[in-house]
């Protein structure tokens, strides 16, 4: 006669999932994603602190050239004067204007 015993499976107690993540797996995905996380982090802050020196220099910038627009518009009304410019013309030795002649539109051959 057969000898009738109750065999057991090998792998008979443990439940099979369809994905097979052990929690090291789990853990070092968590942490490889805190660290990518942190270092885009520190860089954004970099490159936003380096922006705002930038701006910071280009506002002192403006600020110069405006104040050098405002000094040459005065230095420019000045030389725009009457007074100036009749003192130059002494200067020149420029002497006024006389018999004045004035051209017509109808003196031109085209129009």
């Amino acid at each position: 006669m057969r000898d009738l015993t109750l065999a057991i499976p090998i792998g008979f107690g443990k439940r099979s999932t369809k994905a097979n993540f052990s929690s090291k797996t789990l853990n070092v995905s968590i942490l490889v994603a805190i660290v990518v996380f942190g270092l885009v982090y520190f860089f954004e802050i970099n490159a936003l602190g380096t922006k705002g020196y930038q701006i910071r220099n280009l506002e002192q910038q403006v600020r110069s050239l405006e104040e050098s627009q405002k000094n040459l518009k005065m230095q420019a009304s000045n030389l725009e004067s009457i007074n100036q410019v009749q003192q130059e013309a002494q200067k020149l030795n420029f002497v006024p204007s006389t018999n004045v002649t004035y051209i017509k539109d109808s003196d031109f051959a085209l129009k």
